[in-house]
Parts: C-alpha cells; sequence; structure tokens
C-alpha cells in the first residue's frame, strides 16, 4: 500500500489546496487542473475502493457513465484518444476497460481467466471456404446462428 500511495503523491503533482478537483462545475475548470490518463485511473481505482469498503465485498465489474468519466477525469469533453489512454493505464493496475453504449465497463483482468475461451478449431471448414474467397458461407453461417435477440429499447 506504501508503494502505491507514493506513486500517488508522485503524479498528483499539482497545489491540493488550489485544486479544483471536487468542484461540482467543471466548466470552471481551467486546462492545467485536468488529470493526466495515469491520474485519473488511480482516480477511478480509488472510487472503486472506495465502494469496496463501503460495501465490505470484491468488486470485480462495474459499469459507469460516460459523464462520470468526465467529472472523475476532471474534463469538458471527454475525447475517445483520452478514454483509449485511460484503458492502457487501468490495464496496468489489473482492470480491462472498455465502452459499453453509454457506459464503460469494467472488469478485474484476473477473473477472465475462469471464463470459458473460444478457438478457431470448431469452424476450420468455415475459415478455409473464407480464404479461399466463398463468402457464400458467412449467408450459411447467419442461417444457422440460433442466438436471442437483442432486446430493442424502444419497444415497450
Amino acid at each position: 500500500m506504501t508503494v502505491i500511495l507514493h506513486r500517488i503523491m508522485f503524479l498528483c503533482n499539482f497545489d491540493l489546496h488550489r485544486s479544483l478537483f471536487w468542484e461540482a462545475n467543471l466548466a470552471a475548470l481551467p486546462n492545467q487542473h485536468r488529470l493526466t490518463a495515469e491520474q485519473s485511473a488511480i482516480v477511478i481505482l480509488y472510487v472503486i475502493d472506495h465502494y469496496r469498503r463501503e460495501k465490505g465485498k470484491d468488486i470485480t465489474r462495474l459499469r459507469f457513465s460516460k459523464a462520470t468519466m468526465r467529472k472523475l477525469c476532471i474534463r469538458r469533453n471527454l475525447h475517445e484518444s483520452f478514454a483509449a489512454e485511460v484503458i492502457v493505464e487501468l490495464a496496468e493496475w489489473g482492470w480491462t476497460m472498455f465502452p459499453a453504449g453509454d457506459d464503460f465497463a469494467l472488469i478485474q483482468t484476473s477473473v477472465l481467466s475462469s471464463w470459458l475461451r473460444l478457438g478457431s478449431k470448431r469452424v476450420a471448414a468455415e475459415r478455409k471456404r473464407l480464404r479461399s474467397g466463398d463468402f457464400k458461407v458467412l449467408q450459411e453461417m447467419l442461417k444457422k446462428i440460433d442466438l436471442p435477440p437483442l432486446e430493442d429499447e424502444d419497444d415497450d
């Protein structure tokens, strides 16, 4: 834990007394108070740990809105390139983050090892046809897919 605290203190090289970190009005923030991707990852990890301690249970997966991400990172706009940098930083801490609709989803990377892993051997014949340019196989595959339909949010 001490190593993490030292890293946080090193990365947070802005004056906490002058910082507008917890200000509600993000539009008033000057650019110099925006967090870097690495600093943002630390804030996200802190929120996860805070929630874990509050609830008294391990958190292995969660989601939060893009608006929450923007607030946590102290950003007026959340650009895809910045989100990609945060994804890389969180990966170094053992978390996999990805966009999921209007949210971001986070999964503790270590739990993925217990998930089912699909291989490509079961579709070797279809892959061979695709490599030879026979794209009719895609129509055949589509007809055979038997997955539950996606829920349409507009249908009520």
